[in-house]
C-alpha cells in the first residue's frame, strides 16, 4: 500500500484532534480527511471543523476495546 505524505501543518492540527476526549483515528486520502470518533455527539462537535482545502468525513464507530 502506497503511503501519501501529510503536510506538517495538518499532521499538527490532526495530532491535536487526537488529544480530544472521544477521537479514535483519522486517515487521510488525497484531500479527504476521515475522523473517527467514539460517539455521535463528539461526531456532532467534529463536523463543524472546516480544513482549507479537505473535506472531512466523521465516522462514528464507538469505544474500541484492547482485546
Amino acid at each position: 500500500m502506497a503511503q501519501q505524505k501529510i503536510d506538517k501543518k495538518l499532521k499538527k492540527i490532526l495530532d491535536t484532534f487526537m488529544k480530544e476526549k472521544g477521537v479514535s483515528g483519522y486517515s487521510v486520502n488525497g484531500n479527504r480527511i476521515v475522523l473517527y470518533v467514539d460517539d455521535e455527539e463528539h461526531a456532532t462537535l467534529f463536523r463543524k471543523f472546516e480544513i482549507s482545502g479537505y473535506s472531512i468525513e466523521v465516522i462514528v464507530t464507538g469505544k474500541f476495546k484492547a482485546l
